[in-house]
């Protein structure tokens, strides 16, 4: 298994990082659309399910931990980086 993890991890580094510059809007509990390049989408969850914060960036949607949640500013541009093969989100700054 750890195998397979590094392998995943090594084609991830050879594929072009994805960079998307745009208005992020901030959705709420609404799902997000692709009427914006970035859309927020958080998720409460339930009785047996945990909270969830998607970031959906050009059409894909991926999951954003809490630190990355807190430093993407909504309703202005944000610059995302990306790993589109594992949906990793890897850097946010304001554009």
């Amino acid at each position: 298994m750890p195998g397979v993890l590094r392998l995943r991890r090594f084609l991830d580094l050879h594929r072009p990082l994805l960079v998307v510059t745009g208005w992020t809007h901030d959705f709420g509990e609404a799902k997000a659309t692709n009427a914006y390049p970035i859309g927020l989408h958080f998720y409460r969850g339930g009785y047996q399910s945990a909270a969830r914060r998607e970031v959906r960036v050009a059409g894909v949607t991926y999951q954003a931990t809490t630190t990355m949640w807190k430093t993407i500013q909504p309703e202005r541009n944000n610059t995302i980086c990306l790993l589109p093969r594992t949906k990793l989100i890897i850097n946010v700054f304001p554009a």
